[in-house]
């Protein structure tokens, strides 16, 4: 059994955008990893091991919210890299490699890992909308 559905990735700017879409993800009656939502739960922990562990679980879905920030904090780096670790530790076992959905804030480049694969571009996509395009991407895998 997962412990999460969905994992969200972001830089600190983003979080205005992002609260919106884990509001909604979690009033469908997903199980997120929004950091706000885990403040208790991570509170006086070593952050590095936490979102390590995190983002190696076996959650079914990481979004990703890729800007100029996300590419130079150091825990959205951490993540990335505990990801990707995640992705290649699984390519052997097609069935249990996690979904990776990029949604793009600005006009950054996409990360090297991933850079090959289809984003969606947060500017053209209210909360809601792209809320609504996570739950049909899951729904179709």
């Amino acid at each position: 059994m997962l412990k999460y559905d969905i994992i969200l990735s972001y830089a600190s700017e983003q979080r205005p955008y992002v609260e919106q879409v884990a509001k909604m993800l979690q009033e469908k009656g997903l199980k997120i990893f929004y950091d706000c939502h885990q403040e208790i739960e991570l509170w006086g922990k070593n952050l590095d091991r936490e979102l390590w562990e995190v983002f190696v679980s076996d959650a079914r879905c990481f979004v990703l919210f890729v800007s100029k920030e996300y590419k130079e904090k150091e825990y959205t780096q951490l993540q990335y890299s505990a990801l990707i670790n995640n992705i290649m530790s699984n390519t052997s076992c097609s069935d249990t490699v996690p979904i990776i959905l990029p949604v793009l804030m600005d006009n950054s480049q996409i990360p090297l890992g991933i850079n090959k694969q289809k984003y969606i571009a947060a500017t053209n996509h209210t909360p809601a909308e792209l809320t609504e395009m996570i739950i049909k991407k899951l729904e179709m895998e």
